[in-house]
């Protein structure tokens, strides 16, 4: 990872235990763990209740899960995702062979790379063609339709505006996997009422009251309704209740339900909630083209 400060706080990132570079924080949904290492050494005290793996143990665990990667193959209507000369984001040798940890939030370096070759379908009756210029439409919506981001707490409250015009690749920057490259937890409205109200489906909901000398959620205030307090509880600070790690966007398609607490049954529901939490307008074509962009990944 190229940078060394935590922009959502203007902290100092800590350094990898190696020394060599700095630690994205990205790991796990609440970010407790800061290395694959502490991860695996986290688990086995607590799923193992207490006992202790040799540390032999535990570094072939960390070298395991080093080399577990996913992505689409196959698409039952686009057909191979890994065809010589096709788009260079999809299919797991183009995730193989990537560089990791360099931004791709930019027309120059986009995160999943370019579409150009499925943009232009040679035959427009062909189903196949038809379905890759909708994904090709899809990647071009992700990549650069903008839109007004408000009261995303651990984004919009760090300086940067409120409301802020971007697009889904300002926070899904990552080159080829679509995660933060800076510490990547925040409040987008999954967890806390008035935001979640009608989204908890059959989750507990908690109602934390902040002190009156600490900083109040950005947004909320100290009195907060959640169905996930997030990061808070690491943390302990108001201003974290309900923020989470997003996490990466690769073989998304046969590993429903998303978001952290399941809320959502499909990737058409994924797209619903950014639509109407953000007020968007997406059309339904563009809806369409979304979900079977994020389909191949």
């Amino acid at each position: 990872m190229g940078v060394d400060i935590n922009i959502k706080t203007g902290t100092p990132l800590p350094m990898a235990p190696d020394g060599k570079g700095f630690l994205s924080m990205n790991l796990m949904s609440d970010a407790r763990h800061l290395t694959l290492h502490a991860q695996a050494l986290g688990a086995t005290q607590s799923h193992l209740e207490g006992e202790t793996l040799p540390e032999e143990t535990l570094r072939a665990l960390v070298a395991f899960v080093e080399q577990v990667y996913a992505a689409q193959s196959y698409d039952k209507r686009g057909g191979s995702l890994v065809e010589e000369g096709g788009p260079a984001g999809l299919g797991p040798h183009n995730l193989h062979r990537a560089d990791s940890g360099l931004p791709g939030d930019s027309s120059d370096t986009p995160v999943f790379q370019t579409f150009d070759q499925w943009k232009k379908p040679s035959d427009p009756f062909d189903p196949q063609a038809t379905f890759r210029a909708s994904v090709a439409r899809g990647a071009d919506i992700f990549m650069f339709r903008l839109f007004w981001i408000s009261d995303a707490a651990n984004l919009t409250s760090i300086g940067l505006g409120n409301p802020l015009k971007r697009t889904c690749s300002t926070c899904h920057n990552a080159q080829m996997t679509g995660n933060d490259l800076a510490p990547g937890w925040m409040d987008i409205g999954l967890h806390n009422w008035p935001w979640s109200r009608g989204q908890e489906a059959e989750l507990p909901l908690f109602k934390l009251t902040c002190k009156a000398e600490v900083p109040p959620h950005p947004f909320l205030g100290r009195v907060i309704y959640t169905t996930d307090p997030g990061r808070a509880l690491i943390t302990g600070r108001c201003t974290d209740i309900g923020s989470l790690t997003m996490q990466q966007m690769r073989a998304l398609a046969p590993r429903a339900p998303y978001f952290n607490n399941g809320s959502a049954k499909s990737l058409r529901e994924v797209v619903d909630f950014y639509d109407r939490r953000f007020n968007i307008g997406y059309t339904d074509q563009e809806k369409e083209d979304l979900v079977n962009f994020l389909s191949t990944l």
